[in-house]
């Protein structure tokens, strides 16, 4: 306890002084405190170092551990670490070891370089560490995916509502049977819970066929990883599976191969090596990688994937050169490990929809009301349950229990479910055919109420092409004394296409505006590789020798696929050398021309007049013929001198010339002078230098543009007779790259070149018809701030006067909550940049702006933005160049990249919201009717108005094709010119909530009364003719009220079901009549029923807009629907064993015109209640959301 508190304190006031003197802005330059384990005791002093080093981490020696990264392992005692290799502590050294240098790592991770593991100790690891494998996470079953289905509000009251039925239906029989005799089952009276329970499993089918491919992320990532490795195992390189790799495995890559685990660069193999990190950083160029450490082990979390250089991630590409390293992480402990546990993280995090939180309002409002009904109705006849008729209390009770279950299940929608369903399903298939395809069926309506889309940049609102936009070439001084004067031109043309144009700009342009060219000038760079081709002889000197560097320091082929859409041309190898090549190709007038003045420099490789094609291939750019590809030497890249070069037997002048590209600050510094157009050489001076090249790499560098410069040397000493004989007196300075920074020196500059991942032309609109809907834009990326900002202000971000914010994600995650959500809300309608951004930023992010109360679209295409992705309210991947993981994180991928395509997918998701408010005001609406029906007999005391299998029929058979059809509603005009929809404005409420009542109640009326009028035979009264003495049944309202007696057996008088409660006898032939009567009256009501459902489906054309400017035939697929529910309801009718089934008669036309008396007036009540909602003065219990807008035909999103 006194060893600790002692220990303690020492650590804690050694750092404190030392904090107190370091110089923040030199990481090496300040004294750093180490921590060394000694008899049991830690002991603390100073030392002044270059980078943190951890000598040892066992009790012999004299180890040191740099704080705080010893804070970390300040409990690893004596003990523990005379035991070696412990993979507890191998994991939190992980994160700490691109802080600490090369032997540090090793001596942690208790392993010779030299020698690497022993079989024995790398089996032990194994079993300790586990196979270096992502962990397979078990999928839900079928059934698990099955039952999930049922896990919603308004399946669940269906379900209730089969259930009861089914038992009452149960208890019906067993009560019809003699005692103690068999219960004789029949399928009629089971009918309406077994329809009710296909039309549910029908629908959890829709939903699982959906789902079945949406827990594939970890699958997709599992596939990206590498099978094999190279290591170094008792001193001899072998192969081994790259599952069987440890932490402290010693491990060869080279060019091609993808990295079987986080490793540590131990020693470079080349001068250079670079890997593809863009799936998992976001960076759109290979990362230049070193043997370095990075920062300081007190900011080792601070310190971005992208930046350190040091480490190669697991399941990343070598893109150059070859590297020894050691590995730090395997299995789920990689980085690519964490964005596994960050998916399945965000997967729990994910809540419902937006559309199934209205859904299970919507289910819950209709519960209660359903709930509040029929309550109401069987308590309303409570003083009926004595009624000797229900022999007893009981009796009473369960009989009035029946009919308030009856009102229930013809309260509730029974095709809602499979109707909304259906809707989603063909908004998916137009979708697919607008290259949107939807993996989730709720997502399609989630997209309708977006309210801030964070787009990814790189392969979202770029290409993920790197092409040169930019040329600079030296041109000759006006005058003696003058500055060097440069022609600048504009590169166009799509991609790694090798055809495009070379233009012209002029200095007398704004800065960074590349407008159309001015008359009088001239015109162009004499090649438009797009119209015309310039044969390469006839190239100046000076573009010539451009065209000879940018091919031969050179290994990319461009590849035109025969299996790429419109010829579209990809690259193998480096984007920056690609890019090169295709400018190559422009400046000799297009790949036609090119080859046919001798192909391409491409490397070495492909031999004399070779091509690198491979089968498959249309066309490939890179080449290797003898002129242009034979390299002398080649002196690879390295990031202290940031270039590389090749020896090359031509040039300019007699004898071998040195080509050089790379980072124009590093050209620049060793250049002695120009070439010009004529061959020329011009010398350069510091003011030239400084003021003109200088000044222009920055103007390119602060427009987003990444610079690269392309020089020569003439005479190269010795090497200029050098052929390649290892016996030359200049091979050893060729074998020494310490030495390849001397030799690249008296450089003369060719030109400067601004290159570029363009963003895509649509993007730009697509982004401005975003903002006129309401919706944010904002870029997450983890490119640099630099280049983010400028493609933010060319695709609109930062226009018309808003602010444009950049923040790193490193500073955005260090903010308080509060602080967090404030930024978020965007003060001022500022536009946000968000750079450097790692997985669990942008899930820091979008966890923000969903407690903020938005709906947030991601988009994106690696494997860093698939936690961001999964966790969204909507994750859009891309299809074309996004990852497997990203896709199967995503709820929808583009087929095209397209960013535009989310505006169209928007717009189908408001589209299909608004059609789905009309389907479900149809058949609430019209289900209203339905109660209102049988509550209005209920109360009056009548006989049923509807039969069981009707209302069956009606709900399920008759509603079904014309709500199915409103899904194919026209858009609402300005559908995309109004905000987002509010989270609190539900599917219905408000004026729409009473129109549904209107409405609801005049069917229930027309229903009941038509009914009415069929007993004395005329369907046009509600009373009858017989009330005045002519013809027909002679059955009136007050004898019809009175039908239960018929039923009392022996004109027995039977108290009135909700009348005045006088008794009244009926004679045995009025009895008859009414029971002669009732197939002709149900068959009027359930026609009335019919025809005002199918009026009301025209009135849900159009949410706010009369009937009369929508016009009939605005959706033709309501016409058919609602013709073939007819004909359908003619055939219950006419049809003989059909109309005998449903207890109906034929009609005749008297009859159908007394139903369209009773129908029509459906019409006319919602066009009134319409054009009351389109009045600006509309009463207190109209919410603003239900106000309709000056004119057209919109709908509130």
């Amino acid at each position: 306890m006194y060893r600790c508190a002692v220990c303690t304190i020492v650590v804690v006031f050694g750092f404190v002084a030392v904090q107190s003197r370091e110089d923040s802005r030199d990481v090496h330059a300040h004294p750093t405190l180490f921590v060394r384990p000694s008899k049991g005791l830690l002991r603390v002093r100073l030392k002044k170092t270059g980078s943190p080093s951890l000598r040892r981490l066992r009790r012999r020696g004299d180890g040191f551990l740099p704080l705080p990264a010893a804070e970390s392992l300040l409990d690893i005692s004596r003990n523990r670490l005379s035991e070696g290799f412990n993979s507890a502590e191998a994991r939190r050294l992980s994160p700490l070891v691109h802080t600490l240098d090369v032997g540090a790592v090793c001596e942690g991770l208790s392993v010779d370089r030299a020698v690497g593991l022993g079989e024995e100790e790398a089996a032990r690891r194994l079993e300790l560490c586990g196979a270096n494998e992502l962990p397979k996470g078990r999928g839900k079953s079928v059934w698990e995916l099955f039952a999930e289905q049922f896990d919603d509000l308004l399946v669940k009251v269906l379900l209730a509502a089969a259930v009861v039925s089914f038992s009452l239906a149960v208890q019906a029989q067993m009560a019809s049977s003699p005692d103690g005799g068999p219960l004789s089952f029949s399928l009629t009276e089971f009918s309406e819970p077994l329809v009710i329970l296909l039309i549910l499993i029908a629908n959890a089918a829709v939903g699982v066929t959906q789902q079945l491919d949406a827990a594939k992320a970890l699958q997709a990532l599992q596939d990206i990883q590498p099978r094999r490795a190279v290591v170094l195992r008792e001193g001899e390189w072998r192969e081994c599976g790259a599952s069987e790799l440890v932490p402290g495995d010693v491990v060869e890559v080279r060019v091609g191969d993808k990295v079987p685990a986080d490793l540590r660069v131990l020693q470079l193999e080349t001068t250079a090596l670079r890997s593809e990190e863009a799936a998992l950083t976001g960076e759109s160029v290979p990362t230049a990688k070193g043997e370095s450490a990075v920062g300081m082990a007190g900011n080792c979390s601070e310190i971005p994937l992208s930046s350190r250089r040091c480490m190669l991630f697991s399941s990343c590409t070598i893109a150059h050169g070859r590297a020894v390293g050691v590995v730090t992480g395997t299995g789920s402990d990689t980085e690519i490990g964490r964005v596994q546990s960050a998916v399945e993280a965000a997967a729990e995090e994910t809540g419902e929809t937006p559309l199934q939180k209205e859904l299970d309002g919507f289910g819950e409002t209709l519960t209660k009301l359903i709930s509040g009904i029929c309550l109401f109705v069987w308590a309303l006849n409570f003083r009926n349950f004595l009624n000797p008729v229900y022999g007893g209390v009981v009796g009473g009770a369960v009989h009035y229990f029946k009919s308030a279950v009856a009102l229930a299940v013809a309260a509730i929608p029974e095709g809602l479910p499979a109707v909304i369903s259906s809707a989603l399903a063909l908004g998916t298939r137009r979708l697919a055919s607008r290259n949107a395809i939807v993996r989730r069926l709720s997502s399609v309506e989630t997209l309708g109420s977006t309210t801030v889309i964070c787009s990814d940049k790189t392969g979202t609102l770029t290409r993920n092409e790197m092409v040169c936009s930019e040329l600079i070439l030296p041109a000759a001084k006006e005058g003696s004394a003058g500055l060097l004067d440069l022609s600048r031109f504009r590169v166009s043309g799509l991609g790694y296409s090798p055809e495009g144009s070379i233009e012209r700009i002029y200095a007398d342009e704004a800065e960074g505006n590349l407008g159309p060219e001015k008359e009088g000038k001239e015109a162009e760079m004499g090649v438009k590789a797009a119209t015309s081709v310039t044969p390469s002889d006839a190239l100046d000197e000076q573009r010539r020798l451009f065209c000879l560097v940018a091919e031969t320091c050179n290994d990319a082929v461009l590849v035109q696929s025969a299996e790429s859409e419109e010829g579209r041309w990809t690259r193998r190898g480096d984007p920056t050398e690609a890019a090169l090549l295709a400018l190559s190709a422009k400046l000799r007038g297009g790949v036609k021309a090119a080859n046919a003045n001798g192909g391409w420099g491409g490397g070495s490789t492909g031999g004399e007049g070779g091509e690198k094609k491979e089968e498959g291939d249309l066309a490939a750019v890179g080449s290797a013929p003898s002129e242009r590809g034979r390299r002398l030497a080649t002196l690879e890249f390295s990031r202290e001198r940031k270039s590389m070069s090749v020896l090359s037997p031509f040039g300019m002048g007699e004898g071998n010339s040195l080509l050089v590209k790379g980072a124009p600050e590093s050209i620049l510094d060793r250049a002695a002078g120009v070439v010009l157009p004529s061959g020329e050489v011009e010398y350069l001076d510091d003011a030239s230098r400084e003021e003109v090249l200088m000044k222009e790499v920055e103007g390119l560098a602060s427009r987003g543009l990444r610079t690269l410069a392309l020089a020569v040397r003439r005479d190269c000493g010795e090497l200029s007779t050098y052929d390649g004989s290892t016996s030359h007196s200049g091979h050893a300075s060729l074998q020494d790259p310490e030495g390849f920074a001397h030799l690249e020196r008296n450089l003369l500059l060719l030109g400067i070149v601004g290159i570029e991942d363009p963003p895509r032309e649509e993007v730009k609109g697509a982004i401005e018809e975003c903002r006129a809907a309401g919706i944010r834009v904002m870029i997450i990326t983890g490119d640099s701030g630099r280049t983010a900002s400028a493609i933010g202000r060319r695709v609109g971000l930062g226009a018309d006067g808003r602010e444009l914010v950049e923040m790193s994600g490193s500073e955005f995650v260090k903010m308080s909550s509060e602080r967090q959500r404030e930024v978020l809300r965007g003060l001022n309608g500022a536009d946000f940049i968000f750079c450097r951004a790692e997985p669990s930023h942008k899930q820091a992010i979008v966890r923000a702006l969903r407690d903020n109360g938005e709906v947030c679209a991601m988009t994106g295409d690696g494997v860093n933005d698939a936690p961001a992705l999964r966790l969204a309210d909507i994750g859009v991947a891309m299809g074309e160049g996004g990852t497997a993981v990203a896709k199967e994180a995503a709820d929808m991928v583009l087929a095209d990249d397209r960013f535009e395509t989310i505006v169209s997918a928007v717009k189908e998701g408001r589209v299909i919201f608004a059609n789905m408010k009309s389907f479900i005001r149809y058949l609430v609406s019209s289900n209203i009717g339905e109660v209102a029906a049988i509550l209005g007999v209920a109360l009056l005391g009548l006989p049923e108005v509807l039969l069981p299998v009707q209302l069956l029929w009606v709900n399920l058979v008759t509603d079904g094709p014309p709500a199915l059809a409103l899904s194919f509603n026209p858009p609402e005009e300005g559908v995309m010119s109004r905000k987002p929809r509010r989270s609190e404005d539900g599917l219905v409420g408000g004026f729409l909530l009473f129109r549904f009542f209107v409405v609801g109640a005049f069917v229930g009326l027309a229903t009941v009364s038509s009914f009415i009028g069929a007993f004395g035979d005329s369907p046009w009264g509600i009373w009858g003719s017989s009330l005045d003495g002519a013809g027909g049944s002679g059955i009136g309202l007050e004898e019809l009220r009175q039908w239960s007696a018929c039923g009392g057996g022996g004109g027995e008088g039977v108290a009135q079901l909700g009348g005045s409660g006088a008794d009244r006898s009926l004679s045995e032939g009025l009895c008859t009549s009414i029971e002669n009567s009732q197939e002709h009256a149900h068959a009027v009501a359930f026609s009335v029923l019919v025809v005002c459902q199918m009026l009301n489906a025209l009135n849900a054309l159009s949410e706010r807009g009369s009937l009369l400017s929508t016009g009939l035939f605005a959706n033709p697929a309501l016409i058919f629907a609602i013709a073939i529910s007819m004909a359908f309801h003619c055939a219950v009718l006419y049809v003989p064993f059909l109309s005998e089934a449903f207890g109906v008669v034929p009609l005749g036309l008297h009859d159908w015109a007394g139903v369209l008396a009773w129908s029509l007036p459906v019409i006319v009540i919602d066009e009134a209640l319409k054009a009351f909602a389109r009045n600006d003065e509309t009463p207190p219990w109209v919410s603003e959301a239900d106000k309709a807008p000056p004119s057209g035909r919109e709908t509130q999103m």
